[in-house]
């Protein structure tokens, strides 16, 4: 399974490498829909046609589905589960509420966001959980104080994603699961090769236009150590990517799913070569684990 994984992965860089039209989504590329069969947990990541074609309001599916997933793995369970990258901390206070046993920590860089959400449920008179707590802390210099049983995210921009595998991987975490986001933002790049004339692509365009007003800000989005230049993660998609390619796919990722795939199979093959079992891949989500389950 393992290796059919692998070989499917590089055959998808090898096409991403190669200047393309764009592709809508996956179904244009029916040959890459065998990637779904090699993972245990793929049925539990399965989101409808009438979901998917609310590019935003899908995202909430996802969470709710990754949240689902941690539930499962982690029931019954002590032990620390990390939240990086957490903006409201919203999903860390749920899962916090789910797994009492355990206890959830979240960070971000900007606790503004963290705060407004805390004013919110003061209002409501809503109560933190007791085994919940926020720090400001960015995810590249985040400090883990003991093995975690799971690195979680829920929407980690561009090379946001990508620390927080290097966390799960440095920190020897059981589980990783998260979702990925624009993923065009990776190795810091704001740029776009992509003019469709839809309000998509104009949302990312106003957003990396606000991305780049707070990059002066360290750590705020993006750190030296995510440079493109670090791009593939993997070694086995180095060998059929390289950075300047990586960089193209990353311009071309928000209106072309081979793209986002191939950015997303480099961060599959990453786990892969770190020893973890990939259970689940689809739709930008990722779930995987340390131990056979």
């Amino acid at each position: 399974m393992r290796d059919r994984a692998r070989s499917l992965l590089a055959e998808v860089a090898g096409r991403a490498g190669i200047p393309h039209k764009p592709f809508r989504d996956l179904t244009e590329l029916p040959d890459f829909a065998q990637l779904s069969e090699c993972f245990p947990l793929q049925l539990q990541l399965q989101v409808s046609k009438r979901d998917l074609r609310h590019k935003v309001l899908v995202r909430g599916v996802k969470d709710a589905l990754l949240k689902n997933v941690i539930e499962k793995l982690c029931d019954g369970r002590e032990g620390l589960i990390v939240n990086p990258c957490c903006v409201f901390a919203r999903h860390a206070q749920d899962i916090a509420s789910r797994l009492p046993r355990t206890t959830v920590v979240a960070s971000d860089v900007d606790p503004t966001w963290q705060r407004m959400y805390r004013l919110l449920t003061a209002a409501t008179l809503q109560r933190e959980p007791v085994n919940f707590s926020f720090h400001i802390e960015s995810v590249y210099q985040l400090h883990i104080p003991r093995t975690p049983l799971a690195v979680c995210f829920f929407g980690g921009c561009g090379s946001l994603t990508d620390a927080a595998l290097r966390i799960a991987v440095q920190a020897k975490a059981e589980f990783l699961v998260g979702r990925a986001c624009c993923h065009e933002n990776i190795g810091g790049n704001l740029e776009m090769s992509t003019r469709a004339f839809t309000i998509w692509n104009a949302g990312h365009r106003l957003k990396n236009w606000a991305y780049g007003y707070c990059a002066s800000r360290p750590g705020y989005y993006f750190d030296a150590s995510a440079a493109i230049e670090s791009y593939p993660i993997s070694r086995a998609t180095r060998g059929a990517l390289d950075s300047a390619e990586m960089l193209r796919c990353a311009r071309h990722s928000v209106d072309c799913a081979l793209c986002r795939f191939a950015i997303d199979g480099d961060r599959v093959t990453f786990l892969l070569e770190n020893d973890y079992s990939v259970l689940g891949y689809n739709e930008n989500m990722f779930v995987a684990s340390r131990t056979a389950i």
